[in-house]
């Protein structure tokens, strides 16, 4: 093995694909993907006819050969440009649709590393096997019935040359950050199951939590935000996030939200009406001079460590509730007219 395509799971935007390719290639790195696939169809082509016209192996073998340098995958580019990001800062902004964008990127991954032209993956190693084997047999098969050697060396080169691209690229392995994936996952489920949640598309966002000594500087956290551009100054809004329980190996989803104003605003006592679910707690704390409150799922020792997504968006409906009731009162009280004595 001579290389290994190491990539990171990061924020992309999935429908620049066409412009810059996830897939990474040897040659004509910026070329469109439609336009590299035509290529190398016509140089497989000019190849082939050039053999079946000389019925010799070359010069028609170095047309394919340059067809399969063309499709020769040397990595898959989930990078991301943060180079407008202050990274210094703990949590940075982002589009809502990062979360789904990194869900279906880490799919494209899977995919990519589970392919048969990876040596490294059951499939592949079976695929390179019984490629080798059907090549020589009909190679032999061939000179058997033709009595000569050059159609014959036709398809062993030919054949070689396509299984290469197999052997000599290397393994695929990604970094692909599975928690950070299961996280963005069960918040996109829990704001599709979530009714109210859809009343605020165009205010939704994340957080992401930037690494700024990591490669890239990937985010290795993220968080569901709810902003609310007419309110006051003093209420930050609603965040989300998913919490990762570890139960016998597993990995289980807690789901949470949390809605934050200013200390000294009343947000409690602004909000202690709002009816909770059963089985949610409500808690209300002081933070860093910021007073929140914190709604999720009840907990014991054997049992509440793993929110469902129907729990996890009625704990966000709650939430938005909660943000609305405040919001509402302290609208109220601003607009209620002063008495004089």
């Amino acid at each position: 093995m001579k290389n290994t395509a190491m990539v990171r799971t990061g924020v992309v935007d999935l429908s620049t694909e066409k412009q810059f390719p996830l897939l990474q290639f040897l040659v004509f790195r910026k070329m469109a993907y439609n336009k590299r696939r035509f290529l190398f169809a016509g140089l497989v082509f000019l190849g082939l006819a050039f053999q079946v016209y000389t019925l010799q192996a070359l010069p028609g073998f170095f047309f394919i050969a340059f067809a399969v340098m063309t499709m020769w995958v040397v990595g898959f580019d989930s990078q991301v440009d943060y180079h407008h990001m202050n990274v210094k800062e703990t949590w940075v902004q982002g589009a809502y649709e990062h979360l789904s964008q990194i869900v279906e990127l880490d799919r494209k991954q899977e995919r990519w590393t589970d392919s048969v032209w990876d040596f490294s993956s059951i499939n592949g190693k079976i695929f390179f096997v019984v490629s080798l084997v059907a090549i020589v047999i009909l190679t032999n098969f061939i000179k058997a019935i033709t009595r000569t050697s050059g159609i014959g060396g036709i398809v062993f080169l030919d054949g070689i040359a396509f299984v290469s691209i197999q052997w000599f690229k290397g393994m695929r392995r990604t970094d692909r950050r599975p928690e950070l994936v299961q996280k963005a996952d069960h918040l996109v489920k829990t704001v599709d199951g979530c009714p109210a949640a859809g009343r605020f598309n165009k205010q939704l966002g994340t957080l992401l939590l930037m690494d700024p000594e990591g490669e890239g500087k990937a985010p290795s956290d993220l968080k569901l935000n709810l902003s609310f551009p007419d309110g006051p100054d003093h209420f930050y809004g609603l965040q989300g996030q998913v919490a990762l329980n570890r139960v016998q190996g597993k990995a289980y989803p807690y789901f949470y939200a949390v809605v934050v104003c200013k200390e000294g605003h009343v947000l409690d006592a602004s909000t202690r009406n709002v009816p909770v679910p059963d089985g949610i707690v409500r808690e209300v704390a002081t933070r860093q001079g910021a007073d929140v409150v914190i709604l999720r799922q009840h907990t014991t020792d054997t049992s509440g460590y793993h929110t469902t997504v129907e729990t996890s968006g009625a704990i966000l409906t709650a939430a938005i509730q909660t943000a609305e009731c405040f919001l509402a009162r302290r609208s109220d009280t601003k607009s209620s007219p002063k008495t004089s004595a």
